[in-house]
């Protein structure tokens, strides 16, 4: 993934990515390799003299990837519902 923050009232190009949800002055750009955007998005601020403002570029974590598998939240899975709590696991 790489995320920037671009000035107030400038929009990504559209194959740059998209504002975030979570965080609306945040732009972010899902990728597999990240070289090739990442020189394409570079090229374009200095072309148009624009900062890139916290630019980073990140790896999905193993939760990011489990729950794109998966569609779930990040609530904790509890391996052994029929479990109570305190209980030994040796039956």
């Amino acid at each position: 993934m790489i995320r920037y923050r671009l000035p107030d009232g400038m929009e990504p190009p559209t194959d740059l990515g998209t504002r975030s949800g979570s965080d609306a002055g945040m732009v972010e750009l899902e990728v597999d390799d990240p070289v090739a955007p990442l020189n394409q998005l570079t090229s374009w601020a200095l072309a148009h003299s624009v900062p890139l403002d916290g630019l980073e570029v990140a790896r999905p974590t193993l939760e990011d990837v489990y729950l794109a598998l998966t569609g779930g939240t990040s609530a904790a899975i509890d391996p052994e519902p029929d479990r109570a709590p305190g209980e030994d696991v040796a039956r």
